[in-house]
């Protein structure tokens, strides 16, 4: 069970409001609202009420969350925080506490109440409104030695959101018990001055009592249901630390595993050598290669063609020279003169003469 502070009053220079208010991440600004205008009610703060002699008292419940508090005068917590700046007394105020999830029990002391108000209200008292800064954030809640409300079953409440119940101010302890641990939304708040007040719509009271009234008069709201459909649900609160086991006797050590055989190595993969893919799928470089080898093939049938031709030329350069030689070797040694000119065309004869195309020459050789 957590809970927090909740404190609307005025201070010397600044009007009625919230002092002391839980915070957003436990109590959501709705519900907040709703429990702030169900005190202004309490509190009649709209109007100046000079009968506040009885201590109000109010219960209501939002989904998880229960405001319980007084609304009473300043004097009723002491002389110090009972005047304004404009001189007026009879100042009011209410001191109450939020609290998250089930609840036990309440504290139902004024002394304690007034204890909380003249600590918080006491620091604040002479500010400005600029000046003043809304306490918030968990205030330390103890009651521990007050007098205390628990829970306890009675008949005679309303849960009936669209109703107001007017109940027995004599009945108003027993009532609180039983709210208390009603589920379910509910609120009942005490000593009202009037019927009116009690049922008015702006505040929703579901239950109330009035003073010098006996009870049992049912009044139905003219407007829809202000309570907020909010449901907080309560932090979960975290495991106690199991308590360590104890040591257990120590048992015979196991023998270590021997070492077993070692494994070999696995060969690291050969690295495959990257493949130059510009320099096998380049066309150009193929081309270019083709072209060369033509190249080189016409200057070697080049070179060959030049080397014959000249071997021609020195083959028919010898055998003109043979030739001529072979003519020279035909003409005959002895002088023919005109005196022997007869003797010789007696003796030889004269052979027709044949075309030296024709002559072997070897056999010209043969004959000389």
């Amino acid at each position: 069970m957590d809970k927090q502070l909740f404190i609307f009053s005025r201070t010397q220079k600044v009007d009625y409001g919230v002092m002391v208010s839980p915070t957003s991440d436990f109590c959501p600004r709705e519900v907040k609202m709703f429990f702030k205008e169900q005190v202004r009610g309490l509190l009649n703060a709209d109007q100046y009420t000079p009968d506040f002699t009885n201590p109000r008292w109010l219960l209501s419940r939002v989904g998880d969350l229960t405001l319980w508090g007084v609304g009473c005068w300043n004097e009723t917590h002491g002389e110090e925080f009972t005047t304004d700046e404009a001189g007026r007394k009879h100042l009011r105020n209410f001191v109450g506490i939020v609290y998250q999830g089930e609840i036990d029990s309440l504290p139902y002391d004024i002394d304690y109440f007034s204890t909380e108000f003249n600590k918080h209200i006491g620091k604040v008292w002479t500010m400005s409104r600029m000046d003043i800064q809304i306490a918030t954030g968990v205030v330390p809640v103890d009651y521990t030695g007050n007098k205390t409300i628990k829970g306890g079953v009675a008949p005679g409440l309303n849960t009936m959101p669209n109703r107001s119940l007017i109940i027995d101010p004599a009945k108003t302890e027993s009532l609180i018990g039983a709210a208390l641990i009603t589920k379910g939304d509910i609120s009942i708040a005490t000593n009202i001055l009037d019927v009116k007040l009690a049922c008015d719509d702006r505040y929703q009271f579901l239950n109330a009592s009035v003073i010098n009234h006996p009870g049992g008069q049912v009044h139905t709201f003219t407007v829809p249901s202000k309570i907020p459909n909010v449901v907080v649900t309560p932090k979960p609160t975290p495991d106690p630390k199991p308590k360590p086991e104890p040591n257990p006797k120590p048992g015979p050590i196991p023998p270590k595993p021997g070492p077993g055989p070692v494994p070999p190595k696995p060969e690291p993969p050969k690295p495959i050598p990257p493949v130059d893919e510009k320099r096998n799928s380049n066309p150009f470089k193929i081309i270019a290669f083709i072209e060369l080898l033509i190249i080189i093939g016409l200057l070697i049938a080049y070179c060959t063609k030049g080397g014959d031709k000249e071997e021609s030329e020195n083959n028919d350069d010898k055998q003109e020279q043979m030739e001529k030689k072979n003519d020279q070797e035909e003409k005959p040694q002895n002088t023919i003169t005109p005196n022997n000119e007869g003797v010789h065309k007696g003796l030889f004869k004269e052979s027709e003469p044949k075309d030296e195309k024709e002559i072997d020459p070897k056999l010209k050789l043969n004959n000389d």
